[in-house]
C-alpha cells in the first residue's frame, strides 16, 4: 500500500527541493552542471519522488528562479516605498536584495538562463515572458519608469547579471566594476527619472 503523504509534508518536501537547489546552484556556481542526483542526494529522496514535484530537472531550476524573481520584485517594492533619492534606492536594491553572495544572480549568467529557457515545454512560455518581458512591466511599475526608461534600466542590469557572474576576473576586480556599474546606473536612471502615476 502506497504511503499516504499529508499536505504539509508534500509542501515541506517541495520547499527543501527548493532550496537545496539553490544551495546546489551556489556551490556548482551555475546550473549548468547540477543533476538530478545531486538534487535528490541533497534533499535526501529518491528520484522517483523528485518527479513527484517536478517533471524535469529544468522545471525544477526554473521554479527556484521564478520564486527568486517574485522575491526580488517584492522587495524592490519594499525600497521604492522609502524616502530617498532613486540613485540611493537603486544602489541598496543591487547590494542589499541582488548581489549579496547568497543571491542566485551571482551565478546564473544570462546564457545559462536563455538555455534554460529554451529546454522547457510550451506550456512554460507564459512564465517565462512574465520573468523576462514582464520584468520591465514590472520594474516600470514599482520605480515609477517610462517603459523606454524600463528598457535602459533592463539593459544596464544585464551588464551588472554578465559581471557578476564572470569567473574569468578576480574578485576585486568584479566587485570594482560592479561598483561602477551600480553607480553609473544610478546616476543616470536618478538623472532622466520622470515621475508617472499608475
Amino acid at each position: 500500500m502506497p504511503k499516504i503523504i499529508s499536505e504539509h509534508e508534500r509542501l515541506q518536501t517541495k520547499t527543501a527541493i527548493i532550496q537545496q537547489t539553490i544551495q546546489l546552484i551556489q556551490a556548482k556556481n551555475g546550473i549548468k552542471d547540477i543533476t538530478v542526483d545531486d538534487i535528490v542526494r541533497a534533499v535526501g529522496i529518491g528520484k522517483s519522488s523528485f518527479y513527484t514535484y517536478f517533471k524535469s530537472k529544468e522545471e525544477c531550476l526554473f521554479e527556484v528562479i521564478e520564486c527568486d524573481y517574485i522575491d526580488t520584485m517584492k522587495k524592490a517594492e519594499e525600497i521604492a516605498k522609502v524616502d530617498m533619492p532613486l540613485k540611493e534606492k537603486i544602489t541598496k536594491y543591487f547590494r542589499d536584495f541582488y548581489l549579496p553572495s547568497d543571491s542566485i544572480s551571482n551565478y546564473i549568467s544570462p546564457t545559462e538562463l536563455q538555455v534554460l529557457f529554451r529546454k522547457l515545454p510550451l506550456e512554460y512560455d507564459k512564465r517565462i515572458k512574465g520573468i523576462t518581458e514582464g520584468a520591465l512591466d514590472d520594474l516600470a511599475s514599482i520605480m515609477h519608469f517610462s517603459k523606454s526608461q524600463a528598457e535602459t534600466a533592463s539593459a544596464l542590469f544585464n551588464c551588472v547579471d554578465f559581471v557578476a557572474t564572470m569567473d574569468t576576473i578576480s574578485d576585486d576586480a568584479r566587485n570594482a566594476a560592479l561598483d561602477f556599474l551600480i553607480s553609473a546606473i544610478g546616476e543616470y536612471l536618478e538623472q532622466n527619472h520622470e515621475a508617472h502615476d499608475y
